[in-house]
């Protein structure tokens, strides 16, 4: 008898401003709270624009079940449905990041069908429009955004941006900060900042249908700031690998707890193509240097 057969409590967790839900089954209240208290909030979360969690019909069926039991500090796991995992053994102040995996390998795919994409990057609004960020984990995105912060401009999103016909539609809820980084290059910390799985969070402001202006690709260091404009090929390129990378088959690749079941569809990877090519506007740019530098560059041109 597989979960679905014993679901008896189903929620709704959805993605407000891109009206993107996911229904997860479980087979007791007891076990759905037991989840939301462990991924509900988590800094992981954080990566993605704000979420709403609530119960469901029975009704409805779910996309993804559960089958989780507590073992002291750790939880027995198994996903069911359009995630499928042996059971495996997690501690429970882990088990958020399996979860919202399991989550995007639902949700991204289905937004791909509605013709949005989404891309690793920071996105700043300026007064002169709205400038993406896109790069890999460690290429200083959030760095950039706290210290285009500072300068007074808006971050709408640090971490992953929503975006579809070159239009940034949703941004990530927070954005979270490294105090390691923020020492390394003499950044202050907000006032009041408490911090939460050892970053610091700062709320992100809501966007949705915002134009795309201008493309920066950041990469961090203590170096005097260079730039080096890239032909639109280039950043074509760079942003195709950017997007198939945040696909639930590259998850697939990297994960270390659980495969996720999950293909590239031919339409998707055509969706990817074409927002590639929407977002690489007119003189792209590398830029090198501090956060304040980058920051200072982005707000002056």
């Amino acid at each position: 008898m597989s979960s679905f057969d014993t679901n008896k409590v189903f929620a709704t967790v959805s993605l407000r401003a891109l009206e993107a839900s996911v229904v997860v089954g479980f087979r007791s209240r007891a076990e759905h709270e037991l989840v939301r208290g462990c991924v509900f909030g988590a800094a992981s979360g954080w990566g993605l624009p704000t979420l709403d969690w609530s119960e469901a019909d029975a009704a409805t069926g779910a996309d993804i079940a559960l089958d989780v039991e507590a073992k002291g500090q750790d939880l027995i796991v198994q996903f069911f449905g359009a995630v499928t995992t042996p059971s495996y053994r997690i501690p429970a102040s882990g088990f958020h990041w399996d979860f919202w995996d399991a989550f995007l390998s639902v949700a991204l795919p289905a937004l791909l069908e509605r013709g949005i994409a989404a891309v690793h990057a920071a996105a700043i609004e300026t007064h002169s429009g709205v400038v993406l960020l896109p790069g890999p984990s460690g290429a200083g995105k959030s760095s950039v955004a706290y210290a285009s912060l500072l300068c007074g401009s808006e971050v709408l999103a640090s971490e992953l941006c929503f975006v579809s016909g070159g239009q940034l539609m949703a941004g990530n809820a927070q954005l979270t900060i490294d105090p390691a980084a923020l020492e390394a290059f003499a950044l202050p910390a907000p006032e009041g900042h408490a911090l939460v799985d050892g970053r610091i969070a700062v709320p992100t402001a809501e966007v949705k249908g915002t134009p795309i202006s201008r493309l920066v690709f950041p990469r961090v260091s203590k170096a005097p700031l260079t730039t080096r404009q890239i032909s639109l090929r280039r950043a074509r390129m760079l942003l195709f690998e950017n997007l198939l990378g945040q696909h639930p088959v590259a998850r697939l690749l990297v994960h270390e707890t659980h495969p996720t079941a999950a293909t590239v569809e031919r339409a998707h990877v055509f969706t990817m193509a074409r927002e590639a090519a929407a977002l690489a506007v007119a003189e792209p740019l590398i830029a090198e240097g501090t956060p304040q530098q980058i920051a200072s560059l982005i707000e002056t041109a």
